[in-house]
């Protein structure tokens, strides 16, 4: 069975299932506005893992959050601030101060 990201659901740990599904407090860098903030946001995987769902940390206790993404739609995951986005927001954040 696909698990997203080309690994199979039957090769993750249970520990590494159990944090995806009770989900956490991540920070969230805006893709397509320039001006937009990061925001906090609580993101977790479904009960069935096959979704990525965000949004408000108040919300967390809802069955379903506002934002939700495919699993099989994730092409990669990265560890960090190592991608394009949060790269582009931190020289904007230098190029106002």
């Amino acid at each position: 069975s696909g698990g997203g990201i080309g690994i199979a659901r039957r090769d993750v740990p249970e520990a590494h299932l159990r944090k995806v599904r009770a989900g956490g407090l991540l920070t969230k860098l805006p893709f397509s506005a320039p001006t937009a903030k990061p925001r906090i946001r609580f993101f977790r995987v479904t009960r069935a893992m096959t979704e990525l769902q965000w949004g408000d940390p108040k919300d967390a206790a809802a069955p379903a959050l506002d934002s939700k993404l495919p699993l099989h739609e994730v092409h990669t995951v990265v560890h960090g601030h190592a991608t394009r986005t949060f790269e582009k927001h931190r020289k904007r954040l230098m190029n106002e101060a």
